[in-house]
């Protein structure tokens, strides 16, 4: 298993081949030609939605509340602590030709023809994957038969993202909560995008796990509402503050003792811990290996909250600007959703939806 998770955590933030343009803030975003392997939307699209345009424009960023800072994982009580061990005990996950497929899309080596050879050992995947492919969202004008083609089409992260969710799947608590984990797959997928554009575009300093923990950062809502509550819910207070008091935990850290479990690298891990922290505490409360990627996790999740890939898009708070400078951004978040980054998210919500529905 924990081979299984050093993969992961390679594969999440390792450079995509076909998508492996970086620039510089200062320069015009680069565009690509159109082909018939493009969405439609992708190719059309050079302005913002007139709804993307509006839903920013109604949807005020709020303050954190003063006086709080989320809790740590040496905040938890031994009794909450006891539920989680009990909690997570049984959870396993088995190593199987999903666990390949990660290491291979990870790999800038790797070659279509071998990821597609791994891929078509697993039929039911190799389904899904041509499904959505031919989906009408991509437009295609012939249909799509060659899963190496689909395989191009979809782009390796979002298959990538396809081969994570179902190893996750796999160990989900129970089949009641199957609703619930596809709603957090949704906005998960809406965070990674945001998280892979952001660091492809804007972030000059490339690490190999620099997206896994926006790609795991809600992994402790699969699990939060398990354990027993101790208290009230409070709809002016933010999310993270109602779980303490009414769980004796956050998500934040549930995901980073579920990441702990699994042997997922400390560094993306402590960034799963602090993915809140930049929306309420300075940088100096977050250690130094993980600071950066807790303030790409919260930047993309707000992001995506804003685009209403979120549970409470209306509920959505501001990132410190301390944050925004650390990660070179433009200090003003609404300026980061662009005619770019739009049809990215877009498409990465549709492959999990039609994931979903081929499931």
């Amino acid at each position: 298993m924990g081979v299984f998770l050093t993969i992961l955590a390679l594969a999440a933030g390792a450079a995509v081949i076909f998508y492996l343009i970086p620039q510089k803030r200062e320069e015009s975003p680069q565009t690509n030609n159109a082909t018939d392997d493009k969405p439609a939307e992708i190719q059309r699209e050079q302005k913002l939605p007139a709804d993307v345009s509006e839903r920013i424009k109604n949807t005020p960023l709020r303050t954190w509340p003063e006086g709080h800072t989320p809790m740590d994982h040496n905040d938890v009580s031994p009794d909450v602590m006891a539920n989680i061990d009990t909690l997570l005990g049984s959870t396993t996950i088995s190593m199987n030709v999903s666990t390949k497929l990660i290491e291979l899309l990870g790999d800038q080596m790797s070659s279509a023809e071998s990821i597609t050879k791994v891929a078509s050992t697993d039929a039911v995947l190799s389904a899904k994957i041509l499904a959505i492919a031919n989906s009408s969202y991509f437009n295609i004008k012939n249909e799509v038969t060659s899963l190496h083609r689909a395989i191009l089409l979809l782009g390796y992260n979002n298959v990538k993202n396809l081969v994570v969710r179902d190893l996750i799947g796999e160990i989900m608590p129970s089949k009641e909560e199957i609703g619930l984990g596809e709603r957090l797959w949704v906005h998960t997928m809406a965070v990674n995008a945001c998280a892979k554009y952001i660091t492809e575009n804007y972030i000059s300093e490339r690490s190999d796990d620099m997206t896994t923990a926006a790609m795991i950062h809600d992994l402790g809502r699969h699990y939060l509402h398990l354990l027993p509550q101790r208290g009230k819910w409070d709809h002016d207070a933010p999310v993270l503050i109602n779980e303490e008091n009414v769980y004796g935990i956050n998500h934040a850290v549930l995901g980073y003792l579920v990441c702990q479990k699994w042997k997922v690298p400390e560094s993306a891990a402590k960034g799963v811990l602090y993915h809140h922290h930049p929306l309420a505490a300075p940088p100096e409360k977050i250690p130094y290996p993980a600071r950066q990627k807790a303030a790409l996790t919260a930047v993309s999740d707000t992001l995506a909250n804003l685009l209403g890939f979120g549970s409470e898009p209306e509920n959505t708070y501001a990132v410190r600007t301390e944050y925004l400078q650390l990660l070179r951004l433009n200090t003003n978040i609404y300026k980061l959703v662009t005619p770019q980054l739009v049809p990215e998210i877009r498409k990465s919500v549709h492959v999990i939806n039609s994931f979903i529905e081929h499931k």
